[in-house]
């Protein structure tokens, strides 16, 4: 039997959002400033690059240097949602959509930092944490990464596609590579357009949250030798996609 993931190990990776948000991207009016609906179309098609890991001899996901592909942002029309459930951040003004059959957990501190978490029957999970900066959550995180640069345990961008979130304009979906504890993990993130990963909300002032989505349930071992393509292509990870582009405020 695989030994299971280590507490320390798990919390490196439930942590990683902070690590990898944008100082920047909490402020109103930062990628809340009104963008043309062109614009917003433009962010949804563009294109972006594309390099998934490459399977290694020993096993492990090797991070590869080919040259990227390109990534058109999928088309999810509202039927694709009939009979899923919505939730509405109290704290930060978004709502989204999400599966019956994933568990939805909530939890608020006396200081207003809220932490969504959103489990599918497989396992993937997706966190959603909303904050201000002046909170003990928000000022460890903007102390750890003041300029918003991906932190030390992303390895690699594997594909990055563009949405349009109403009432707040364009972001993207991110599928990155991280490492941690000795191990490397799988993510689908949310992003600006600019792939910072602090979301500012332009309904409620000062708040900006990030969403992280990884296996919780899996070992180290199965991590780490998990392809990113592999990953993409799970059911609960696609489902997981379309939480993120049913966000808005």
């Amino acid at each position: 039997m695989k030994k299971k993931r280590g507490t320390r190990w798990l919390a490196g990776f439930a942590g990683l959002a902070v690590l990898l948000g944008g100082a920047t991207g909490c402020t109103a009016g930062r990628a809340i400033t009104a963008t043309s609906t062109a614009a917003a179309q433009a962010s949804e098609s563009a294109p972006s690059t594309t390099a998934p890991p490459s399977q290694s001899a020993s096993g492990a996901a090797a991070i590869s240097q080919s040259a990227p592909a390109q990534a058109a942002a999928p088309t999810v029309k509202a039927e694709a949602y009939a009979g899923w459930k919505a939730f509405t951040s109290p704290q930060a003004g978004y709502t989204l959509k999400y599966p019956s059959t994933w568990l939805l957990r909530t939890n608020r501190s006396g200081d207003g930092t809220e932490n969504v978490h959103l489990t599918s029957p497989g396992g993937l999970e997706i966190t959603a944490w909303s904050f201000t900066k002046q909170s003990a959550y928000g000022t460890d995180a903007f102390k750890m990464n003041p300029t918003g640069s991906c932190g030390a345990q992303c390895l690699a961008t594997n594909s990055k596609t563009g949405l349009s979130i109403p009432n707040y304009g364009p972001a993207s979906v991110i599928y990155t590579t991280a490492g941690a504890g000795g191990g490397t993990i799988n993510e689908i993130l949310m992003g600006t357009a600019e792939g910072a990963l602090y979301i500012g909300s332009p309904t409620h002032a000062g708040f900006c949250s990030t969403f992280t989505g990884v296996f919780q349930g899996r070992s180290q071992e199965q991590n780490t030798v998990q392809p990113a393509a592999d990953f993409a292509a799970e059911n609960d990870v696609k489902d997981a996609e379309m939480i993120y582009r049913s966000l808005s405020y």
